[in-house]
């Protein structure tokens, strides 16, 4: 078979045919072969088959019409008798039938081969290409992974097919989801997926993975293993093959902690809020135009009206006083354009309940959103009585938008030179330098760049990294003084280059600006500072009761107090709170039950009063309640109070509280006094200076022998008279 393949590959088809024309008439001539047969075997078939399959259908049929001719003339010459011609002629018909079939059937096998070796070769070379494109993409696909990981170990990436199963994870990723390798690899995306997300939100990433717009920035929320949650800030890269998309690359952070902060602003905010609305004092906040952009419920109730109906109106709207009105606004925009606090002894109101007087004080204040200042008042009401002077601190909350990317900073310095041979964009906005400045900064300079505060820090952790040899990856938080003079807070990252002989020569270094994370959390522990504060220093005891089981309000009044009484405890309260029962700190009164604090739950003022504020919607002032102190003491104290209800169940309430004991005694001994004067069988008469009676007991008027109606306002005169009426030898009365 080799010798036969080479001919048909070094030699042309004239060749086997002549070959196979000298074989068969070489055989022939010779009479090697005798048995009729093998003679037609050999001579005819086995030729035919060769030059057919070597050179072609039309090479076979040239040779099989050179044989039948052949065989016609050879025949003819060897004729005897008709006999011996039919024969031939048969023979002869017999012979060229044979060959044709046989030429007819080599030639269709030939064929077939031939299509099926060039189908072959077809798949074999398309295999070929298609490993090499394979080979190229994924050298580039690992050369992008590798380049993704060095830019920040603290990048996510992952690959998708187009259903969603894990192609490529890299180690953050693990660690970040606590899975294995192995485990992820054997799970879909939709698996990794938070409970928290409907179903409509898996359609839309499912939509997202096998629709047309995949490219682009989203936020998403996963699970660990633990089950928490991860949130992720993702960008979606389309992988393309002949123009059809076969998956997604994502490059990912993880920004729970972000997420987390801004909770914590949502939350502080919301408590704000309903602090505010407990305080017996008007708080509000207008911008330069005088319009409200800011307002508690006790200004709202002031004006008649809602906290949401006051926002972007003026005093105007409501003040029918234009003297009033034009003071109001005199002040405002003396505040905001000195931006210097004022503080106002007495400032006269008009609200619905007619004229009020409120102790005022106002300040500047500058607002993110309208990028501009503002001014925010608090104002006492002093008309019904003087309160102690409390300074009401202020919540300045700006929301930092963090930057869809996470600013990265490049720089690359040379130990051998002493120099940075790089540093990008980035890190010529952080530090205010270009590159030509940088280049030639002197290394006292370049210290410079370190906030004083943090440079023994900074230099003390790189020290200890040195002597580790500068292996694995030196994380520094720290603030750099930038050439405005800026200080900006920087994540960085610091990694190392070795040359051939495994020594270091470059220090490569990725910087993250975390300026604004860091300035949040400050905001944020202020903003609890003043929320500690506010509730510490307050001179009313400021309380916030929690139920271990939310309270179905889907039921009757009686049996939401019972429920009331059987749940509540208190969560949270002041100082001067945990004082108006006897208690010395906070912590001894926390966690007690209402009905502790209450002296139980069968006082029928008490029920009264939470049925009261049941029907009220949850919102009640100045609504008595009798409770006892830690001695078993009674109490009696005067109550604010609002319920914060969510679909359907009261969750907590909210309080202030003054106690109101001593007043309460005070009435009762007034009471018994005034009973005692009455009932005394001493004739009692009281007079003002010009001596006009003012009272006179039941027995004063027996005495005088007049109803005492007609006595009160009468003169010391006529006092006199009737006296000197009533007894024959006259009755002598001193005035009292």
């Amino acid at each position: 078979m080799k010798f036969l393949t080479l001919i048909k590959e070094k030699y042309n088809k004239q060749f086997v045919l002549v070959t196979g024309i000298i074989i068969t008439f070489l055989i022939s001539y010779l009479d090697i072969i005798t048995e009729p047969f093998t003679y037609f075997l050999v001579l005819v078939i086995l030729p035919i088959i060769y030059v057919t399959w070597y050179a072609g259908k039309s090479y076979g049929v040239i040779l099989t019409v050179l044989f039948n001719l052949y065989y016609v003339i050879n025949s003819s010459s060897h004729m005897k008798g008709d006999s011996a011609g039919d024969g031939n002629v048969l023979n002869l018909f017999v012979i060229l039938t044979a060959t044709i079939l046989v030429l007819i059937l080599i030639a269709n096998i030939r064929g077939y081969y031939l299509g099926m070796q060039h189908q072959y070769q077809l798949a074999k070379d398309e295999t070929k290409v298609t490993q090499e494109k394979l080979q190229k993409t994924s050298k580039a696909l690992e050369e992008f992974r590798h380049a993704i990981e060095n830019i920040s170990p603290e990048n996510i990436f992952y690959t998708l097919n187009c259903s969603g199963k894990f192609i490529y994870i890299n180690e953050h990723f693990e660690r970040i989801t606590g899975f294995s390798q192995s485990e992820i690899m054997e799970m879909n995306f939709f698996d990794l997926l938070h409970p928290d997300y409907s179903a409509d939100s898996i359609d839309f990433t499912n939509r997202q993975i096998c629709g047309s717009d995949l490219t682009g920035l989203s936020e998403i929320k996963i699970r660990n293993k633990r089950g928490n949650a991860v949130w992720l800030r993702q960008n979606v890269m389309m992988n393309l093959e002949g123009g059809e998309i076969i998956g997604l690359s994502i490059l990912a952070n993880d920004i729970s902690e972000e997420i987390h902060l801004k909770e914590k602003i949502v939350e502080n905010e919301s408590k704000l809020s309903q602090i505010i609305d407990l305080v017996p004092h008007f708080i509000f906040a207008k911008d330069r135009e005088g319009k409200f952009i800011l307002a508690n419920k006790r200004l709202a109730d002031s004006y008649g009206t809602s906290k949401e109906d006051i926002i972007g109106k003026s005093d105007k709207d409501f003040n029918t006083s234009e003297e009033e009105i034009e003071w109001f606004r005199n002040d405002d925009l003396e505040v905001i354009n000195t931006l210097r606090s004022k503080y106002i002894p007495i400032e006269k109101v008009t609200t619905i309940n007619g004229v009020r007087f409120y102790e005022t004080f106002k300040a500047p204040i500058f607002i993110s959103k309208i990028n501009e200042y503002a001014v925010l008042g608090v104002a006492n009401d002093i008309t019904e009585r003087v309160m102690a002077e409390r300074e009401l601190k202020k919540l300045e909350m700006k929301f930092s938008n963090f930057a869809k990317n996470a600013p990265v900073a490049f720089t690359r310095f040379n130990l051998t030179e002493n120099k940075y041979d790089f540093v990008n964009d980035e890190f010529e906005r952080q530090s205010g330098y270009t590159l030509e400045e940088y280049e030639k900064l002197s290394d006292q300079e370049l210290i410079n760049l370190i906030h004083p505060e943090d440079r023994d820090k900074k230099f003390m952790e790189f020290k200890n990294w040195m002597n580790d040899g500068m292996t694995g990856i030196l994380r520094s938080l720290y603030r750099i003084v930038n050439k405005n003079g800026e200080i900006i807070w920087i994540d960085t990252y610091s990694y190392t280059d070795l040359d051939e002989n495994g020594a270091v020569n470059y220090i490569n270094q990725i910087c993250v600006d975390v300026t604004d994370k860091m300035n949040t959390q400050k905001r944020i522990e202020r903003s609890e500072e003043r929320y500690k504060t506010f509730i510490e220093n307050s001179t009313e005891g400021i309380c916030r009761f929690e139920h271990s089981t939310p309270i179905n309000l889907n039921q009757t009044h009686e049996k939401i107090v019972s429920d009331i009484y059987k749940y509540a405890y208190l969560a949270e309260c002041n100082l001067e709170f945990a004082k108006m029962y006897g208690y010395r700190t906070v912590e001894e009164i926390v966690n007690t039950p209402l009905r502790v604090l209450q002296g139980g739950d069968d006082n029928p003022d008490n029920f009264n009063s939470k049925i009261a504020w049941i029907k009220s919607g949850f919102r009640v002032k100045n609504i008595e309640t009798i409770e006892v102190n830690n001695r078993g003491e009674r109490k009696y104290f005067l109550n604010s109070v609002i319920g914060i209800v969510e679909d359907g169940k009261l969750l907590r309430a909210w309080g202030t509280q003054i106690d109101i004991t001593e007043h309460k005694q005070l009435q009762s001994l007034n009471k018994t006094l005034s009973e005692a004067i009455e009932q005394t069988h001493i004739a009692i008469r009281i007079t003002d200076p010009a001596g006009v009676t003012s009272y006179v007991n039941s027995s004063f008027a027996n005495v005088m022998g007049v109803p005492k109606s007609s006595l009160i306002g009468e003169k010391d005169s006529l006092i006199a008279e009737l006296l000197s009426d009533s007894s024959p030898g006259g009755l002598s009365e001193s005035g009292m």
